[in-house]
């Protein structure tokens, strides 16, 4: 915690010294302080528009890309067919398929809540499915045996 808090205040000293230093391009800690409350308050509904495009365009991606995941992981043969797919998708920025995201869904937000839920059903369908298929096979044939059915096994093994 003392680490912590010698490096916080270096990196204040250093701050400042440079502030003295330069204070045309480097304003000092205070001034900053002083505008943060402002600055907050002006971009307030550009703040909470970021944070609901965030929170729709994850919850849309979390409820596609669960499932997917899970079929893809349970059924090694689809998974391997569509992992090159979802390889190339993969390795693809979202921001490069961006207008394609426009022309399809238009200017407003859809296409950015499209587009960042894509780019994260992607991550989740990948991470998931691969998660699932690294699963040892001793531990599916032994709730196999034990009698567990298919939810049983995706609930006490997979999850």
């Amino acid at each position: 915690m003392k680490d912590k808090a010698f490096v916080l205040i270096v990196i204040f000293c250093v701050w400042q010294i440079l502030h003295y230093v330069d204070s045309f391009l480097i304003p000092s800690f205070f001034q900053i302080v002083e505008v943060i409350p402002k600055v907050l308050g002006e971009s307030k509904s550009d703040i909470l528009s970021s944070v609901y495009r965030v929170l729709e365009s994850f919850t849309i991606s979390i409820f596609v890309a669960v499932p997917t995941g899970l079929v893809l992981g349970r059924f090694k043969r689809l998974y391997s067919a569509v992992s090159y797919v979802l390889d190339f998708f993969r390795s693809t920025p979202a921001t490069a398929l961006f207008p394609l995201f426009l022309i399809i869904f238009g200017v407003g937000d859809s296409s950015k809540i499209v587009s960042a839920a894509f780019a994260s059903f992607l991550i989740i369908t990948f991470n998931l499915a691969e998660g699932i298929v690294r699963i040892h096979k001793h531990k599916l044939l032994t709730a196999k045996i034990m009698g567990a059915n298919n939810i049983q096994i995706i609930k006490k093994i997979i999850f």
